[in-house]
């Protein structure tokens, strides 16, 4: 059985995520300062190197802050791309603005401070622990042993926002998947994240598999996805007409819906600035204590020592090894990475080829 997402499908963009900063020009194609003295409107070399490393400047003039804010979306795969692009730009400059503030204080001030939480890896899971922190008004860090959020597999995935129809029922699993999807659907425009709903079909191939659909759709049932249904193989050439021919049958999911990967925990990121939150890369984590008398831990880290009440691994791929931090001799889990590969056809490339 092999998952299919309908429609065209994503076309949005995957590139890092080089940051930018955020201003809003007084009237029409105003070009306008950014904050910083390594980083300016109009220069003309595009980068400036700064001890912290090259920051990109751009010039943004009304137009753009008007088709930024103007939400209408359009069915061109060439304007939804433009669309991501600009969304993803607009939460970058906003993470930077406020990443240019902070650093108006040196790193080893942001270190000296004392957080409520102190939160481990940049990737999408550490993002989105970091916002909800300081939506609970928690002064809060984030440590990133990268140059930048979502690095690693954050970004470097298919970009389905899954719906857990074929989660285990009654799992911790199956019920973080549902909580988070219904959260998702209820906070992306209010963080500028656009998504394409694309439904999904999850398509048998052979007698056997076809036998397996109704099962399917019973778990889907169970994780509370009622309207995932089994349909007919006429349905299944109406709704993918170029689908292979050896298809059997399949079992259609509403609900799922892809978005651009690299987007998600910038966004969370930029609004977790917003709210006060510190940013920290190229901070890798090496080892920590824990005070029975401040009740405090302190972490040693490339940067320097920082101290906080409560630490949250998010470190992704890496968590084992933080984990071994406060249990050296009796890690609970071991983490042994997979690596999958994307194929990308352009099928302009190769028509024009052939």
């Amino acid at each position: 059985q092999r998952r299919v997402h309908g429609g065209a499908g994503t076309n949005m963009s995957r590139r890092r995520a080089d940051w930018t900063s955020k201003v809003m020009p007084k009237k029409d194609d105003e070009e306008v300062e950014l904050p910083g003295d390594h980083l300016s409107v109009g220069n003309d070399d595009p980068l400036a190197a700064t001890a912290e490393g090259p920051f990109i400047s751009h010039r943004v003039t009304q137009a753009e802050v008007d088709a930024l804010s103007d939400g209408s979306s359009s069915d061109s795969e060439g304007e939804d791309e433009q669309e991501a692009d600009k969304m993803r730009e607009n939460l970058r400059v906003e993470v930077e603005r406020q990443r240019l503030e902070t650093e108006e204080k040196s790193v080893q001030q942001l270190l000296e401070e004392e957080y409520e939480v102190i939160v481990i890896g940049g990737g999408v899971v550490g993002c989105a622990v970091l916002r909800a922190m300081t939506l609970k008004n928690l002064t809060c860090v984030l440590l990133e042993a990268d140059e930048d959020l979502a690095n690693g597999a954050s970004k470097g995935n298919s970009g389905i926002f899954h719906t857990g129809f074929d989660c285990t029922p009654d799992t911790l699993e199956a019920k973080c998947v549902r909580a988070g999807y219904q959260e998702f659907l209820q906070i992306h425009e209010q963080l500028h994240v656009p998504v394409r709903h694309t439904n999904a079909l999850v398509v048998a191939w052979t007698d056997t598999d076809l036998t397996e659909l109704p099962k399917i759709v019973h778990k889907a049932h169970k994780n509370g996805c009622m309207d995932v249904r089994q349909i007919t193989i006429e349905e299944l050439r109406t709704m993918e007409p170029n689908l292979s021919h050896l298809a059997k049958g399949a079992v259609h999911v509403p609900g799922e819906l892809v978005t651009d990967p690299n987007l998600v925990p910038l966004a969370y990121a930029a609004d977790a600035v917003h709210r006060g939150a510190k940013i920290i890369t190229r901070c890798k984590v090496l080892g920590g204590k824990f005070s029975r008398n401040n009740h405090n831990w302190t972490l040693q880290t490339t940067r320097g020592t920082v101290t906080g009440r409560v630490v949250i691994n998010c470190a992704g791929l890496h968590g084992d090894s933080i984990e071994k931090i406060p249990r050296p001799d009796s890690t609970p889990f071991s983490i042994r990475p997979r690596k999958g590969q994307f194929v990308i056809l352009n099928s302009l490339s190769s028509s024009s080829s052939s």
